[in-house]
Parts: structure tokens; C-alpha cells; sequence
């Protein structure tokens, strides 16, 4: 826990602690993080919500982005969560033909990006503190402007 930043800190538990199995904040115990440059998530983090017909999904984060959807294994680990979070703009995830960003949506001083990885078949949602859209994904479908048509 002595490595996790306050904004770090904030993020996990605004976006990943608030639907968790585990607990409510970092303090639960089970806080393990990765060790990636500029971009951090809970490794231990389990949805605990499940609504019927929908599967899991992650209280804490918006509409369009709250379904966990498909995690499957990764080459070196099994994962338990589809977030990513980082700390600030300056190095996010590069966008790319492997990694698509398909939505996008500003709100509170964030952006929400849902990353298709079709090599994979796995989809991931990036939280982004300070991004804009048109610096970083310009070519995702902006969400705000059709939430109303998501379930």
C-alpha cells in the first residue's frame, strides 16, 4: 500500500473498492496492484454485484462502462478485473489495431474509455484522470451523447 499514490488511491476506491467482495476501501487487506508505468487497478478486485440476465458488474463506475463482460486469463496471470485506471493523461494506453478504443465518455474530471482487444477477445475499461477525448480516442463513439439508449 506504501507505493499506491493519493490519486491512486482515490481512483481504486471511487471505481473498484465501492462494488468489491473484498471491502469497501484499500484498507481490506487484499489490495494488490501491478507494476506498470502511470497505469495501476486493484488485481484482487471482484464485482460483487450480478444482475440477472446482465452478469457482473461494477458499482462505481457509469453507465456503459459498469459490465465486467469477458476476463479471461492473460499470458502471465489470471485476471480479476477489466479496469484500468491511470493517474494522469500524459502516458495512457496507446490506442492501436490491437488495443481499439470503441466508447468514450467524459464526466467528472475523467475519461472512460471501453477497449475492444479482439486478439484476445477481451475488452477492458480505461479511466484516465484529466483525458480528453480528443487528445486520446478521438475516433471512439462518444457515449454522452446516446446514454439514454443504454441499459
Amino acid at each position: 500500500m506504501d507505493n499506491v499514490t493519493p490519486i491512486q488511491k482515490e481512483m481504486i476506491e471511487k471505481f473498484q473498492c465501492c462494488g468489491c467482495t473484498c471491502g469497501s476501501n484499500i484498507d481490506c487487506g487484499r489490495l494488490k496492484t501491478p507494476s506498470f508505468p502511470n497505469m495501476i487497478w486493484c488485481e484482487t478486485h471482484s464485482a460483487g454485484t450480478i444482475l440477472s440476465g446482465v452478469g457482473k458488474i461494477a458499482l462505481g463506475m457509469p453507465k456503459g462502462f459498469d459490465k465486467v463482460g469477458n476476463i479471461s486469463n492473460t499470458l502471465t496471470s489470471e485476471r480479476t478485473t477489466n479496469i484500468r485506471l491511470y493517474e494522469n493523461a500524459e502516458n495512457p494506453m496507446i490506442y492501436d489495431k490491437l488495443n481499439i478504443p470503441v466508447w468514450a465518455m467524459e464526466l467528472e474530471g475523467y475519461l472512460f474509455v471501453r477497449v475492444i482487444a479482439p486478439r484476445i477477445n477481451m475488452t477492458n475499461v480505461d479511466v484516465i484522470k484529466d483525458g480528453k477525448i480528443k487528445d486520446i480516442c478521438p475516433d471512439a463513439l462518444d457515449v454522452s451523447k446516446f446514454l439514454d439508449e443504454i441499459d
